[in-house]
């Protein structure tokens, strides 16, 4: 399978495998939080692909994204670092003092962040990348796109040969959150081509998953592999669970502050057996990251951060 995917472009961003941490009795977690030495988090794996294929078609990227989380800030930290200008179409997002420190380093970051109607901003964000760059820059909506669930096939091979090799004993589901299905959908390939046949649990955050969603977008994933020699496997066991309003563990409350992952993480500390959960938001210092960064936010962005339940 490494030869597949070696076939599409790729920018090397990972510092390695991550660990698979005991937790409690019954709860292991894969600690996606620290992956990367700049800024960590599962949506690095797919900025590998995406920045990948984002610079092999000229270098600029338009991304829709909400502010005040990880994944943006890791997308505009990450970028800049690879040489691909980011251009930013930015959703209302959640608002905290964590929230503010990724805006702020989102606003250092990129290129530039368009603001006003999502669609009229996209419009002048194509055109001026398209008419002064000259090529139509690539396109990247939550979740990264088919492209960037190929950072999730890897990571499910990752995770298959660790089982394989007993970093763990093997867990009775593997549960990841959700909010566009792809990381689990990609997941679940992945496993499935190394060979683990552990069920996956989508986590669902927002509410927004339906199940054949994911079974939709699994068999895609597979398809985009397919045609460049993966085989064929059977893609069973992916489900889907919404999340429910259990309260969080202190042990693991001060994992993180963001709002969706408590609520998979409260989820996933419910008894059922043995089971790894995939922990995503970055877990490195932003201090760094913050250097040269503005104090306060505009008031234009810092108005598109409202407060999120907890």
């Amino acid at each position: 399978m490494d030869a597949v995917l070696e076939t599409f472009a790729r920018v090397p961003l990972l510092s390695g495998p991550t660990p698979l941490v005991q937790q409690s009795e019954e709860l292991w977690l894969k600690r996606e939080d620290l992956n990367a030495p700049l800024i960590g988090g599962q949506a690095v794996r797919a900025l590998e692909w995406v920045l990948g294929i984002s610079r092999e078609q000229g270098g600029d990227l338009l991304c829709l994204g909400r502010l005040g989380t990880s994944e943006l800030a890791a997308t505009a930290v990450h970028a800049r670092a690879v040489g691909v200008r980011l251009n930013v179409l930015p959703l209302p997002g959640p608002d905290s003092p964590l929230a503010r420190d990724y805006t702020r380093i989102v606003h250092a970051h990129a290129e530039k962040i368009w603001q006003g109607s999502p669609w009229m901003a996209g419009l002048k964000a194509w055109a001026s990348v398209r008419f002064m760059g000259g090529v139509p820059p690539t396109t990247v909506l939550p979740g990264g796109g088919l492209y960037g669930a190929l950072g999730a096939v890897q990571q499910g091979l990752e995770l298959a040969g660790q089982l394989d090799a007993g970093a763990m004993p093997m867990p009775d589901q593997v549960l990841v959150p959700s909010s566009t299905g792809l990381t689990a959908a990609g997941l679940c390939v992945g496993l499935r081509l190394g060979g683990a046949e552990v069920p996956i649990v989508a986590l669902d955050t927002k509410g927004h998953l339906q199940p054949w969603m994911l079974q939709a977008l699994s068999r895609r994933i597979l398809l985009l592999l397919r045609r460049r020699g993966a085989p064929s496997v059977p893609l069973r066991g992916l489900e889907l669970r919404r999340v429910g309003t259990f309260p969080l563990p202190l042990a693991l409350a001060a994992l993180t502050e963001e709002g969706p992952t408590r609520l998979a993480l409260a989820e996933a500390a419910q008894t059922g057996g043995l089971r790894l959960f995939i922990f995503g938001p970055n877990g490195q210092p932003l201090a760094p990251l913050l250097s040269g960064a503005l104090r306060e936010l505009p008031p234009s962005l810092a108005s598109l951060l409202l407060p999120e339940p907890r």
